[in-house]
């Protein structure tokens, strides 16, 4: 099979949902258009129709605003369009315009692994903007209490900095590392002394290596297991696997406490959206990072390794947890207060309340999708958690 004719089969699930994903993002029409065209890009892909895959996919991306959590994707498989057909410039451009545009720009980390751009990749602009990245800046705010939100690396990084040195929860992609050593430099002069992983995936994990060189690396055990095998990002793309210092060095499979500058940190597994998430709760700052179990948004989601069940429960004993004046840090988008966390989480109760109550009623799948849609649920959500229910039984 040519790289032409790959199906990329995770793009299909990281955009258009599968399984028991229900996506972060406000259900409007254009965005399903742009699921739409996304997916007719793919079908052009597969018959190896260059210029339609092009074609879709550039009407796809205004579909997107910017900050859409989906936009560097397309972006980036526009880059690859261009590079298939052996378009450095517009690869290059396109890649660069998602560096700029900040959302998850460090995506084009894979590009170095992907055979798409095997014909473009030692090419003038394809350098340049790698070069870029040198460049790049990673913004430091502060939270409350001794609690930072580093952006820029490829995801959310928490900065708990005092006088035993820095924790951080997360590593960003390698590719950010130095931008990320720049900022918390005008925070502290003080080495990293521990760093927490919240789960495998490489814009959490990249950075390992570079971050954690004077840290303790700390992950839930499934977490090593998949860094030391290659990580899959969409099909045909491959990353190899991590070793020596970019693994986490100490495992954490039940809830932990530790004490670190002055302020109780306790690291609690949190399976879903990988089989080893972590979420990180800073007691005395009145912080959580939650890694990618939690985007920001009014839509429910529940994440692919998930059970409907058991991820309900164990929102409701973190939301139990939670103050008013909790601040909430996730993988990607921005810093939300207790009550925008809680009010996703309710959305999702009445939307898993709604399907159970149409399969108790015996209604098929097309039957639920049907009253779902007359309540503005759209038809994606209802069909994930009506398979995730079915699982279960």
């Amino acid at each position: 099979m040519t790289a032409i004719t790959r199906t990329l089969a995770l793009s299909v699930a990281l955009l258009l949902g599968g399984g028991n994903t229900l996506e972060a993002q406000d259900p409007t029409p254009d965005q399903d258009a742009f699921r739409a065209h996304f997916q007719e890009a793919l079908d052009a892909l597969r018959t190896e129709n260059l210029a339609g895959y092009a074609s879709h996919l550039e009407q796809a991306l205004p579909l997107l605003g910017r900050g859409h959590i989906n936009r560097p994707f397309v972006q980036y498989h526009l880059a690859r369009a261009a590079a298939m057909a052996g378009d450095s410039v517009a690869a290059a451009r396109w890649l660069a315009t998602m560096l700029a545009e900040r959302i998850e720009g460090l995506m084009l980390y894979y590009s170095a692994y992907d055979s798409a751009f095997a014909t473009v990749r030692e090419t003038r602009p394809f350098k340049a903007v790698f070069r870029q990245v040198d460049t790049l800046s990673v913004t430091a705010t502060h939270v409350q209490g001794n609690v930072y939100v580093l952006e820029g690396a490829g995801c959310q990084i928490a900065a708990q900095v005092g006088r035993d040195g820095i924790l951080l929860v997360d590593a960003g992609y390698a590719l950010g590392a130095p931008a990320v050593v720049r900022a918390l430099s005008k925070l502290s002069k003080a080495p990293v002394r521990y760093l927490i992983n919240t789960h495998s995936h490489e814009d959490h994990v990249g950075g390992n290596a570079t971050l954690g060189a004077q840290a303790a690396v700390i992950a839930h055990p499934t977490t090593r297991d998949a860094l030391m095998k290659p990580q899959p990002f969409i099909d045909g793309v491959v990353v190899p696997p991590h070793t020596g210092r970019s693994l986490p060095t100490l495992m954490v499979s039940s809830p932990i406490e530790i004490e670190f500058n002055g302020e109780t940190i306790r690291i609690v597994p949190f399976p879903g959206h990988t089989e080893g998430d972590l979420i990180v709760s800073f007691e005395e700052s009145n912080v959580v990072h939650v890694g990618d179990r939690y985007f920001p948004g009014a839509s429910p989601y529940i994440a692919p390794a998930d059970d409907v069940t058991a991820h309900l429960a164990r929102v409701d004993s973190l939301v139990q947890e939670m103050t008013a004046e909790t601040k909430v840090i996730s993988g990607h988008g921005p810093v939300t207060p207790a009550a925008q966390f809680n009010a996703a989480h309710q959305a999702t109760i009445e939307l898993v309340e709604f399907v159970r109550m149409g399969m108790r009623a015996k209604k098929t799948l097309d039957q639920v999708k049907m009253d779902g849609k007359a309540r503005g649920f759209p038809e994606r959500w209802v069909e994930g958690i009506y398979r995730a229910l079915q699982e279960e039984q």
